[in-house]
Parts: C-alpha cells; sequence; structure tokens
C-alpha cells in the first residue's frame, strides 16, 4: 500500500504518440526517453511505457508514456 501510495502522490503527466514499427520493440512498463520541442521536453525526461496498442495492419502502434 505504501508503494501505491508514493505513486500517486506525486503529480504525473501522460504523452502519447504514435510510433513506427521500431517502436514495436517497447515494452510496457520499459523505462525510455522522451524528447520534444514541445511540452517542456526539449532536454528529455525519463518516463515509463504505461499503454501500448499495435496496429499489424500499418505496422504503427501507439505507445503512452506516463512521466
Amino acid at each position: 500500500a505504501d508503494r501505491r501510495l508514493a505513486i500517486f502522490k506525486v503529480k504525473r503527466k501522460t504523452y502519447g504518440f504514435d510510433g513506427t514499427p521500431e517502436n514495436l520493440l517497447l515494452e510496457l512498463g520499459l523505462a525510455v526517453n522522451l524528447y520534444s520541442n514541445r511540452y517542456q521536453l526539449s532536454a528529455g525526461k525519463v518516463g515509463v511505457v504505461t499503454h501500448m496498442a499495435i496496429d499489424l495492419d500499418n505496422l504503427h502502434v501507439n505507445v503512452e508514456v506516463t512521466v
């Protein structure tokens, strides 16, 4: 219970993006570095992959990363 309280005590943001075939190698729970010119991510932030939806017809993956 203490671990869950510690996780939800801090306000976190979730970012989503549509990835290309090389993002199919990501796994849930994997730590990733997120970079973007937007959302104050130009220096990069470490986040955890929390959601993946794979579209095998188009070889795209929808990824959500919680920072």
